[in-house]
């Protein structure tokens, strides 16, 4: 990897439906550059558990990365844990008072795949909140199979770092959500 990428560090939320763009993300990048963990439902028994999760996954990954990458498939939008390790990214703080840099991939397993627009309703809906308040704190890219690509995807989302509070208004998704569901806007 380049020198402006050295040092840089990049947790990869997926979906287990989507964990081969992960790992191809990982070869695009280098593994030194990115932290894969996939988490299972497993790992959140009840939503007790949630605040705890959340607390768990900020200590074992996020203070270890500067950026996060979500990778957004068609149905990542229904994932509980999915919703927790956003939040948990858009709620940390670093040491200098920023919050880490956010992107969201859109992955070729999508309706909306290279069609020039989103399905907002089944982006996932904190990561919705945050890349539609205005701020720009997080920025929304479709794969490409291209490290020189995506060595500027994790530049552009290291530069996202900001002391902004992130809009974290939305309750945390309790379950997953259903296999027939079309979408989280009613």
């Amino acid at each position: 990897m380049s020198e402006d990428m050295k040092g840089l560090k990049t947790y990869v939320i997926c979906s287990e439906q989507d964990r081969s763009y992960a790992e191809k993300l990982a070869l695009l990048l280098g593994s030194a550059n990115v932290v894969l963990r996939f988490y299972t439902d497993d790992d959140i028994k009840d939503s007790k558990d949630s605040k705890a999760f959340i607390g768990r996954f900020t200590d074992e990954q996020l203070t270890s990365v500067q950026d996060v990458v979500v990778l957004i498939g068609q149905d990542t939008w229904k994932r509980r844990l999915i919703d927790l390790e956003i939040y948990a990214a858009l709620s940390y703080k670093r040491e200098d008072g920023t919050h880490n840099g956010l992107v969201g991939i859109i992955l070729p397993t999508r309706l909306d795949y290279g069609k020039g627009h989103v399905l907002r309703g089944t982006l996932p809906p904190r990561l919705y909140d945050n890349w539609n308040n205005g701020k720009g704190s997080v920025k929304i890219y479709s794969w490409k199979d291209s490290a020189p690509y995506f060595k500027k995807v994790i530049l552009k989302a290291d530069s996202l770092r900001s002391s902004d509070e992130p809009d974290l208004s939305r309750p945390l998704l309790a379950k997953n959500k259903g296999k027939d569901s079309k979408s989280w806007e009613k």
